[in-house]
């Protein structure tokens, strides 16, 4: 019985986690994916382990990142053109100026790999 209740209520959770997608520009928490753009390492043909898949999350003119990343460089970019330029804090935050609008690419430098996403402010 146990099982079953903590099964619903992971069930649940999933369910609500999956609604927290709207619009940003209203201060609901929007969840941001990551695709990598730089090619792999080619001394390897295939990674052993998958990678941890990237996220950042939304809310207003604020990022939210894994505190693994902290320290390393975020940009917007806009009609291949980079808007603005920064790095994520010790708290794992950016905060984007607020007279940016419009959609943006917004691209994550982890090491040598890029990883890329799109944003709405």
């Amino acid at each position: 019985m146990k099982r079953k209740l903590l099964s619903l209520l992971f069930c649940l959770l999933f369910a609500v986690n999956g609604l927290l997608v709207a619009n940003p520009s209203n201060g609901t928490p929007t969840r941001v994916p990551f695709k990598r753009l730089s090619p792999r390492y080619e001394k390897t043909p295939f990674e052993r382990t998958p990678s941890k898949p990237l996220y950042a999350t939304q809310m207003g003119t604020n990022l939210f990142f894994d505190t693994d990343l902290v320290g390393f460089n975020v940009e917007l970019i806009s009609d291949e053109m980079v808007v603005f330029s920064t790095q994520i804090d010790e708290n794992g935050c950016v905060e984007l100026p607020e007279s940016l609008e419009g959609e943006f690419e917004l691209r994550l430098y982890v090491g040598d790999n890029v990883f890329s996403g799109l944003i709405v402010l």
